[in-house]
């Protein structure tokens, strides 16, 4: 975002460190993540505990300091990085990664971040979290709450998957025009489940399940497997009077039900019904 300072270094192992500069101020009185919390934490006479005396620049650069300290040898200081615009730093490759090279060269001195420190096939630690049906200690495959092979799929037959898109990060840039044109916010479904539908595209269709329904225009394509429908996700929920989400927002379709291990929003698992929205 381009009121804030930002650093990425591809999901703590990736080869690329990509630095995001501040280039405007923050409009009206809006603040970032970090102001918030240090304003918090100085009210509560703590800012120093909480900020240890740097600002979002300093924090980036310390940050910097730590990766050349690390896997990032080469890596230019804050100065350098901005100077030369290029925003992105890849680390110079002298020969192809092969994973787990130091395990299979000498797996004693080099094990695995498991409890046993091997490969494991069964995992003790997933099978003291006695919850066998749905985190077994053995993989294996587990059918889905919600699937194409279950009695929903009766009554709702398409599997929804809500995808990013191109025109937002999650929900934020929803509703810019511009990007809106480029990206229409909009259901893709295959030929093959749009025709005995009587859909064509461009259409507007209502998707919906026992937990909500939306109205959007479809596309139709081969790109997407017959069976499946995406709508991508970050779209900001728009009810009607009829509380019918005119904007195409699918966690009104998804259920409040979270993975087991990681606890995090399961908007993969979704049965839906799709028919074409009459006018009016």
């Amino acid at each position: 975002q381009f009121e804030t300072w930002g650093l990425e270094d591809g999901w703590k192992y990736g080869d690329e460190v990509i630095l995001m500069p501040k280039i405007v101020e923050p409009p009206f009185e809006t603040k970032s993540d970090y102001r918030i919390c240090a304003e918090i934490a100085a009210r509560l006479g703590l800012e120093e505990v909480y900020t240890e005396g740097r600002t979002e620049r300093d924090w980036i650069a310390w940050s910097l300091d730590r990766y050349r300290q690390s896997r990032f040898p080469g890596l230019p200081t804050l100065d350098e990085f901005e100077a030369s615009n290029a925003g992105v730093y890849s680390l110079p490759v002298e020969r192809p990664a092969v994973a787990f090279t130091d395990f299979r060269r000498d797996p004693v001195k080099h094990p695995l971040p498991t409890p046993s420190g091997k490969i494991e096939i069964f995992s003790k630690s997933l099978h003291d979290m006695s919850n066998p049906a749905e985190i077994p200690a053995v993989p294996k495959y587990i059918q889905e709450w919600e699937s194409p092979f279950g009695p929903e799929a009766n009554k709702y037959p398409l599997s929804a998957i809500g995808h990013h898109y191109l025109s937002r990060v999650h929900s934020t840039l929803e509703g810019v025009e511009w990007l809106e044109e480029a990206f229409p916010q909009r259901l893709f479904i295959n030929p093959l489940d749009a025709g005995p539908r009587k859909v064509k595209n461009g259409d507007l269709v209502r998707v919906y399940n026992d937990r909500g329904a939306v109205v959007v225009p479809c596309r139709l394509t081969q790109r997407i497997m017959p069976g499946v429908v995406a709508l991508p996700q970050g779209a900001w929920w728009t009810p009607d009077k009829n509380g019918v989400d005119r904007r195409g927002s699918v966690n009104v379709l998804s259920s409040e039900r979270w993975t087991p291990l990681a606890f995090g929003n399961a908007q993969h698992t979704i049965m839906v019904q799709v028919e074409k929205e009459e006018a009016g």
